[in-house]
């Protein structure tokens, strides 16, 4: 998974329009909250086979921190834009 990509699931599931998400983002400013975290990690376990640890992804501040986080989970995840 390429990093537009993953911004793509994040702004799918933050249900905010792609153009939002950008990597400095702070998912405050995205309404991000815990039920956005659950449903990342759904998608990411179902749709994409990575394990996220939910803590991990609790302790995210910015979409930079989620990225790092899911490519932390799995070697799938390409750092190349």
């Amino acid at each position: 998974m390429d990093t537009s990509s993953l911004l793509d699931t994040v702004a799918s599931v933050a249900l905010v329009d792609r153009g939002r998400v950008q990597p400095g983002t702070a998912l405050a400013d995205l309404g991000w909250d815990s039920l956005t975290d659950v449903s990342l990690i759904v998608e990411l376990e179902v749709g994409r086979g990575l394990l996220v640890q939910p803590a991990d992804l609790a302790a995210c501040r910015t979409v930079d921190d989620v990225l790092a986080v899911v490519r932390a989970a799995g070697p799938t995840v390409d750092a190349a834009p």
